[in-house]
């Protein structure tokens, strides 16, 4: 950075730039580059927020699970596939479209997500908090 510094007086020395240019470069020297606040902000997004899912049936609730974003993303990222492969959960997944998921937690979205009663009459809601 001392380097960049030296450069910025010299070219004012030469009258290659004004005084205010070469403050607001320097100034701009001292800012972390958009990429890292944009990744800095990201991080923070996903860190504290969970995907809740909560089945009831007839007014008595049967799963109340929270599971961190971070967690789900590398979930659905796995494939939808091994959900299918364990009978128990087949009900539950063919009904959820994983894609709209995927989108809520790109676009950070908070709140309800999926509310959906089965053929049963089970109660299935996911949100992100």
């Amino acid at each position: 950075m001392k380097e960049e510094i030296r450069r910025i007086m010299q070219m004012v020395e030469e009258g290659k730039l004004s005084s205010d240019e070469a403050t607001e470069l320097m100034n701009a020297l001292n800012e972390p580059p958009e990429q890292t606040k944009e990744t800095e902000e990201t991080n923070r997004s996903y860190m504290g927020r969970s995907l809740k899912i909560r089945i009831k049936e007839k007014d008595k609730e049967r799963v109340r699970l929270n599971i961190p974003i971070k967690f789900v993303k590398w979930v659905l990222k796995t494939g939808h596939g091994i959900a299918q492969a364990i009978p128990d959960a087949k009900p539950y997944i063919e009904d959820i479209d994983l894609n709209v998921v995927m989108q809520a937690i790109d676009n950070h979205e908070t709140g309800k997500i999926i509310d959906l009663t089965t053929e049963e009459g089970e109660e299935i809601t996911l949100y992100i908090e």
